[in-house]
């Protein structure tokens, strides 16, 4: 995990795992069958559903720099409870992957009430800022879908939508460390 202290190296990791997305979501782009319901097609969106929980677990390690095993089985369970409500229910996606990102930030509900209950704005601002982000991921998605289809498209997609993961997983690692800070409680 020394590998992990340094900012810089983080920091690199970080670029190759949102660039490695990409380029792993644009090749299924590329070889995707053009009948939806294809069997090889729910095999493709499957593989991609799981290389995104793969790249998210790494993004959210690499801003934790150590990951507790509760903090791993919370990523594990949010990852499989936000997969569910992309297939039964994608309007409440982005509901649903802002309220996870506190339980992932600190790795337990209750410790992430407590952080809420001590700081109501921030973590309101947060969550609304969270809800928003995956909605313009949503339609940053669609429209360079539209715009520019095909691989090329979807490797940008995914590497902007990656960039606003970084900053967004950042935010909510700050947040968590707000449980130590010595300040007041907001009102």
């Amino acid at each position: 995990m020394s590998m992990l202290r340094s900012r810089a190296r983080r920091g690199v990791l970080a670029a190759l795992v949102v660039t490695s997305h990409g380029g792993l979501q644009a090749a299924f782009v590329a070889v995707a069958p053009r009948l939806p319901l294809d069997a090889g097609a729910i095999a493709l969106a499957a593989a991609s559903a799981l290389v995104m929980l793969v790249a998210a677990a790494a993004l959210w390690t690499l801003a934790l720099r150590a990951v507790a095993r509760g903090t791993l089985l919370t990523l594990f369970i949010v990852g499989l409870v936000v997969g569910a409500s992309a297939v039964v229910a994608p309007v409440a996606l982005p509901v649903v992957v802002a309220l996870a990102s506190p339980l992932i930030a600190v790795g337990s509900p209750s410790t992430a009430a407590a952080i809420a209950r001590r700081h109501p704005w921030r973590t309101l601002a947060w969550l609304i800022v969270t809800d928003v982000a995956v909605v313009l991921a949503m339609t940053v998605a669609m429209l360079l879908g539209l715009l520019s289809p095909g691989a090329p498209g979807a490797a940008l997609a995914w590497v902007l939508i990656g960039v606003g993961a970084v900053g967004l997983i950042g935010a909510w690692v700050r947040w968590a460390g707000a449980r130590t800070s010595p300040g007041p409680a907001q009102p």
